[in-house]
């Protein structure tokens, strides 16, 4: 019986006191015009290069399909151009574009949003971009 209780306290002790490790991201938004640079950890940018193309429903018009956006991000690593990458929803990994673990585009948003009265211009887009990555 003592030795039930004393396996079972030191299990609980054991189990009480680990500490889960605790990886830290740094998270970085911004919103980009076309051209922009958004800065990264270290020497990586990325570049909103253009709009490819922009089938959301107008704000004005009651849609069966909402639609959706595409955008051209380009990567740039130590200024190379490391690659490229159409993106159309938040949550793309962009890790292997540079090499590394643990790089996310957590959060994506275009404006303006199209509308009925007037096409958008290329030099209208913004582009709100969430980016996490892991510190080492």
């Amino acid at each position: 019986m003592k030795i039930s209780v004393f396996l079972i306290l030191c299990y609980s002790a054991i189990t009480f006191f680990q500490q889960p490790v605790q990886n830290e991201y740094k998270v970085t938004e911004a919103t980009l015009c076309l051209g922009d640079q958004l800065p990264l950890n270290g020497s990586k940018q990325i570049v909103f290069k253009k709009v490819i193309s922009d089938s959301r429903c107008p704000i004005e018009v009651t849609c069966v399909w909402a639609g959706e956006v595409k955008v051209l991000l380009e990567f740039y690593e130590d200024g190379k151009r490391k690659g490229e990458k159409i993106v159309t929803v938040a949550g793309v990994d962009i890790s292997e574009v540079f090499g590394v673990e643990n790089l996310l585009i957590q959060g994506l948003k275009v404006e303006p949003y199209p509308s009925i009265k007037s096409k958008t211009s290329d030099d209208e887009y913004r582009l709100w971009m969430k980016i996490s990555e892991e510190n080492n």
